[in-house]
């Protein structure tokens, strides 16, 4: 008796998923989101305390400021990232905590987006001739504020960070979303304010 063969398994259910996924993503950023009051509330929040900072204070040092901010808390990250490793705790249960988790997201992140961020600012600092703008001022602290909104909604609302799996349609948590949301705009208005200063 000839056994058949087993056909191979459909891919489907992959490709789904890696569907799925991608639909996830970008539903989270311009779909509706379960929060839309809450999260544009604390967008707005971060470039309203942005524009009164730099109203009120001169603007001549903001940039190159926002930027030294910037280098110091990549630093204070990446060496508590270290205190893991010096602790001689970092194994595969370490690597399972809370703790490791919400700190190394945050970390991660930041490594990301602040040498993008840091050339910028120190760009709109070199351009205007340490003389900047109003709006190129209000920027380069956007862009910061949009970064503690990021740390704070993963290191004090962590709970909120476990269910914004994309793969499943969820969304980012109020203070995840305004911190990214915001430096995406904040990046944006650096970039046309460098364009504006070289034009």
């Amino acid at each position: 008796m000839v056994t058949p063969t087993p056909k191979p398994k459909s891919s489907s259910n992959g490709n789904t998923q890696a569907q799925a996924t991608a639909l996830g993503v970008v539903l989270r950023m311009i779909g509706p989101s379960n929060n839309p009051i809450e999260k544009t509330l604390l967008i707005a929040s971060a470039y309203g305390i942005s524009h009164v900072i730099v109203s009120t204070f001169e603007t001549k040092h903001v940039p190159i400021y926002c930027m030294l901010f910037a280098g110091f808390l990549s630093n204070i990250l990446g060496f508590r990232m270290s205190l893991f490793r010096v602790a001689g705790t970092l194994g595969l249960n370490e690597l399972k905590t809370t703790s490791f988790q919400k700190w190394s997201r945050v970390q991660l992140n930041n490594a990301e987006w602040s040498p993008i961020i840091m050339i910028l600012q120190l760009a709109i600092h070199v351009l205007s001739g340490g003389s900047p703008t109003k709006n190129g001022a209000t920027a380069c602290l956007f862009a910061n504020m949009g970064t503690m909104f990021y740390c704070m909604g993963n290191l004090v609302f962590f709970g909120d960070v476990v269910d914004d799996n994309p793969g499943f349609g969820h969304r980012l948590p109020p203070f995840r979303f305004a911190g990214a949301s915001s430096r995406y705009l904040a990046i944006f208005l650096m970039v046309y304010e460098c364009t504006t200063l070289v034009a």
